[in-house]
């Protein structure tokens, strides 16, 4: 897990997933909880002239409740158990405490201590503060980040808290044209399913393909400036939706999110893109301290 830097497979989590805004959930977490979340996702683009291609990752993170305030929840997030030494050293990010407060934006309680460890990570990469904000290229791309509230953009990657579902609810997501309504599908004892669904922002998808191409001519050399980009872009017309769909247990605690994009896209000399991103964001374990 390499949090600390946007490899461009994160970025393209960033360009087709939908985070949605978060509002207290319904049910009270316990002090001492633990949940390993998993966060996976596969692609798959096609284009007109019969061309293929699929990708597909996953990651891991640890939550912990530390406190249960009355302005909030203080939670620690951390790598998972079967994380190497290698990994945490590569990892200035985390661990990362983060109060989620009842209504606002969540907030970093351990800046100071990021930043220490952000000092030693760049002080045995032989690198400075210079260096920040650069693309580069070892195994994979990474952008050098140097902002320790990084980690909450980071974080929230994995937070099904983010909304609790329930039948009739408005909504509003990034990437989206309007909101949408939470339609319940099914229930049982075991918990209940929901959906929602959106039409993309053309605007939206232009933008953030304009800054990957940006990204990309950092690291191979071939400068592109943004706005050279976005006019690029702009020749394509863009559609698509996104459906999300909530899985909660019997106490109706989101235990797993489904974010499934679908995106076309039609050129200037008729060429059309197809492309299909499903995300699943899931609990996979937990456990109670003693």
């Amino acid at each position: 897990m390499r949090k600390y830097t946007a490899t461009l497979p994160m970025l393209a989590s960033l360009l087709y997933c939908g985070v949605a805004h978060a509002d207290e959930g319904s049910t009270k977490p316990i002090i001492g909880e633990k949940s390993i979340i998993r966060l996976s996702y596969r692609t798959e683009d096609t284009d007109s002239d019969g061309s293929r291609g699929t990708s597909s990752g996953h990651d891991s993170i640890l939550e912990r409740v530390v406190a249960v305030l009355p302005e909030g929840v203080e939670y620690e997030y951390d790598l998972p158990p079967e994380a190497s030494k290698q990994d945490r050293q590569r990892e200035w990010l985390l661990p990362a405490r983060i109060l989620r407060p009842t209504t606002g934006a969540a907030r970093l309680l351990n800046e100071p201590e990021l930043e220490a460890r952000l000092d030693k990570w760049l002080a045995s990469a032989k690198w400075t503060r210079e260096i920040c904000g650069r693309w580069i290229f070892t195994w994979n791309a990474f952008q050098i980040v140097c902002d320790p509230k990084k980690a909450l953009s980071t974080v929230e990657l994995f937070n099904l808290d983010a909304i609790q579902p329930t039948d009739g609810k408005p909504i509003t997501i990034p990437r989206a044209q309007a909101g949408g309504i939470i339609r319940q599908i099914s229930n049982g004892k075991a918990g209940a399913t929901y959906e929602v669904s959106f039409a993309v922002d053309p605007l939206e998808v232009r933008k953030e393909r304009a800054e990957a191409d940006v990204a990309v001519g950092s690291i191979t050399g071939k400068q592109v400036s943004l706005q050279t980009a976005l006019e690029e872009h702009a020749k394509n017309k863009v559609s698509g939706t996104i459906r999300i769909s909530f899985e909660t247990d019997d106490i109706g605690k989101v235990w797993r999110r489904i974010t499934e994009t679908k995106l076309s896209t039609t050129k200037p000399d008729g060429k059309t893109e197809l492309s299909e991103r499903v995300e699943t964001v899931e609990r996979v374990a937990a456990h109670t301290d003693q």
